[in-house]
């Protein structure tokens, strides 16, 4: 099957429809198991280990014992570092030394994000907007394109490359259903997110990237 992509002017209407590659864009590119294991591979890799409880090796108390080990009809005892009691060394506890990074061949980080822009594009979630008309950064006129296409109220993923970078992420950066990214660092993460993806005419040309 080969899938559509509308084409919008400035103004927000319709000019013609353009086809996405069926040799990287189909059905059969749509695999969820992989795609699951490229997001969560994005969201280990951006966690950082901030947790970190102290061993009573790294507690700084006097080692010596509290009471004597025999004749006093309790249990035997060690020094207050010991982990059963409130306050000191953690038997187990987190290290901020844990390591949560995966990896993932190329080929398949690839193949899953072939298959999140083929279901987008089957979902009729991909627009292609032939020219954003920000001549300067400004989030009225940003908002304003959203409404034309009517994206003002979904989730959109402005992907963009080109000239126009730094005037897209200024006038987007302040809508709150609005994310924008770089063709080149298209992520599960964001597509996943969006409803809608709004792509440049750049944009659309560097797509080839995933091949």
């Amino acid at each position: 099957m080969t899938y559509q992509i509308t084409i919008y002017d400035k103004a927000g209407k319709k000019a013609s429809t353009a086809k996405l590659s069926g040799d990287l864009y189909n059905d059969d590119m749509i695999n969820q198991d992989l795609i699951h294991e490229y997001l969560l591979l994005q969201q280990s890799n951006a966690r950082v280990a901030i947790a970190h409880t102290k061993t009573r090796g790294e507690i700084h108390w006097s080692g010596k014992k509290l009471y004597a080990q025999k004749w006093t009809g309790n249990a035997r005892v060690w020094d207050k570092k010991s982990p059963i009691r409130k306050g000191w060394g953690v038997a187990f506890g987190p290290r901020s030394q844990r390591n949560f990074t995966k990896k993932m061949p190329v080929k398949m980080r690839r193949r899953a994000m072939r298959g999140i822009i083929s279901a987008k594009a089957k979902a009729e979630g991909i627009i292609w907007v032939k020219d954003f008309g920000l001549s300067a950064p400004k989030t009225k006129d940003a908002m304003a394109l959203l409404d034309a296409v009517k994206c003002g109220d979904k989730r959109s993923l402005v992907v963009y490359a080109g000239d126009s970078a730094d005037t897209i992420r200024k006038s987007f950066s302040n809508i709150p259903k609005a994310r924008y990214v770089h063709v080149g660092y298209l992520n599960p993460l964001d597509a996943l997110w969006s409803e809608v993806m709004v792509l440049t005419p750049e944009a659309i040309e560097h797509l080839n990237w995933l091949a």
